[in-house]
């Protein structure tokens, strides 16, 4: 799912082990969800950069998508918990 939101894109990750890791932890989210989240990690990954527009392959900061990651499981958690209390 990652490779084929990169596919079209000249861009990869700055570290691939934990890039690795990071899809692992992606289980169970929706691909809309993973999805926004890469393009968000490659859009502040560019704003890091000092010449973006210079970049021929930019890198996709993996810990900011991990960080992203877990921000949507933990908000994913606590909608669940959330539901499942109003229901009791």
């Amino acid at each position: 799912m990652v490779a084929l939101t990169l596919k079209k894109g000249n861009f990869s990750f700055d570290n691939a082990p934990k890039a690795k890791q990071a899809i692992k932890k992606a289980v169970g989210l929706s691909y809309f969800s993973i999805q926004k989240m890469l393009i968000t990690a490659l859009k502040r990954s560019l704003f890091q950069l000092d010449n973006p527009e210079k970049m021929i392959s930019p890198k996709i900061s993996t810990s900011v998508w991990a960080e992203l990651l877990e921000q949507e499981k933990i908000a994913l958690i606590n909608n669940l918990l959330n539901r499942n209390l109003i229901l009791l």
